[in-house]
């Protein structure tokens, strides 16, 4: 079905050219690219979708669409492609490092900077660097100087700008994000990063307005929405974050998600039963959920006078969320109640045991002597008597 899918894209566009990389600035998301109507665009899109799902049907189809129109790509262009044809999925350190090659060869080349950046910034994220961080504002800076502005720049510029400790400017990031966004509403990517964004720092207005665009976007993203679900959820709109965890259930196939829309369930759910029932359930897709492991434990804490399940479950999620105060606090809480609970149970009736068991051996010690000082007397006084009737 996907081969056939396939092929008819290239038959449906083999007679249409024109246009070039540089587009990539404008859309910059791989099924979108994949759905315009232009060879080029779609060569790029299918070799970003393999990298994205390891499916060598994208790869293939690539291969084949750029050798028909391999005369329409740039040098610069080109250069691009080969790199991508020749990575594999995952890969990240080799592909940036030719790609930072590439731009000092092609120095005006935007669509090579822009394919740095995003093999640079992939990068960043697995481990911080902040001189890999100043050559992408720089990369981002030369691209805006030939092109200026756009999605793309405005993108990662707004994403760096509101994490980086050396570049931090999360009122500016969120400005000219929110200004790129007003122009480009059906951008994927935009309208993913404003979500966040606007989730991270409580804009609850702005989410609202947000949602209302978002959901007639043709395209959807899952994390996006479950970030919809969650402000909703603390707006204490429990309708429309029902609406958006049942659109999840009926349309993910991904356990993250569902791990994480049980959780959310859960937390909305009105009885500690339904809770810990739909906490359950999110474990069933995600073994290792800490929220959801926490949770549990927090729920049975509540309700059980037995706080071994309730420790069980909350010393798990501290193996994998290490360091969260509220479980820290609660465990050593139920450490607390615990030795309470032993010190009355058990060590108390156990000293008192020791204290009856111990006067009762004094005084059957005492008797015991009494009685041999008794029998020693009796023993004397006759003794005595039978001297005497001698």
């Amino acid at each position: 079905m996907k081969k056939l899918i396939i092929v008819l894209l290239i038959i449906s566009n083999i007679v249409i050219f024109g246009g070039d990389l540089e587009q990539y600035l404008q859309i910059f998301d791989t099924d979108s690219l994949i759905n315009q109507e232009n060879n080029k665009l779609n060569t790029l899109g299918l070799y970003l979708k393999f990298l994205e799902t390891s499916n060598e049907e994208y790869k293939n189809t690539a291969n084949l669409l750029r050798a028909r129109i391999y005369n329409d790509f740039s040098a610069d262009e080109s250069a691009v492609l080969n790199i991508l044809s020749e990575t594999l999925p995952n890969q990240i350190n080799i592909p940036e490092k030719k790609l930072y090659e590439l731009s000092k060869l092609y120095k005006d080349s935007v669509i090579i900077n822009a394919f740095y950046i995003e093999f640079a910034y992939k990068s960043l994220t697995e481990e911080y660097n902040a001189t890999k961080e100043k050559l992408i504002m720089e990369s981002i800076e030369k691209i805006e100087k030939l092109n200026g502005e756009s999605p793309f720049t405005v993108y990662y510029k707004s994403i760096i700008q509101w994490y980086s400790k050396i570049n931090s400017n999360p009122s500016k990031a969120y400005e000219n994000l929110e200004k790129m966004y007003n122009n480009n509403r059906d951008n994927i990517k935009l309208s993913q990063l404003i979500v966040r964004l606007s989730y991270e720092s409580q804009r609850y207005d702005k989410i609202e307005e947000l949602y209302s665009v978002y959901t007639t976007l043709n395209k959807k993203d899952e994390k996006t929405m479950i970030l919809f679900a969650k402000a909703f959820q603390e707006m204490e709109k429990e309708n429309i974050t029902r609406n958006i965890l049942e659109w999840l259930i009926n349309n993910s196939n991904k356990k993250s998600i569902l791990s994480s829309t049980y959780e959310i369930l859960g937390d909305i759910s009105s009885t500690s039963t339904q809770k810990i029932n739909n906490y359950k359930k999110s474990l069933e897709y995600d073994e290792k959920n800490p929220n959801s492991l926490g949770k549990i434990g927090m729920e049975y804490y509540k309700t059980s006078k037995d706080k071994l399940i309730s420790r069980l479950y909350l010393q798990k999620a501290l193996y994998y969320k290490n360091n969260d105060p509220e479980i820290i606090k609660l465990l050593k809480e139920i450490d607390k109640e615990t030795k309470i609970t032993g010190l009355f149970s058990y060590i108390i009736p156990l000293s008192l045991f020791v204290i009856i068991f111990g006067i009762l051996l004094l005084n059957i010690n005492k008797f015991k002597k009494n009685k041999r000082k008794d029998e020693e007397n009796n023993d004397a006084g006759e003794s005595e008597k039978n001297n005497q009737n001698t």
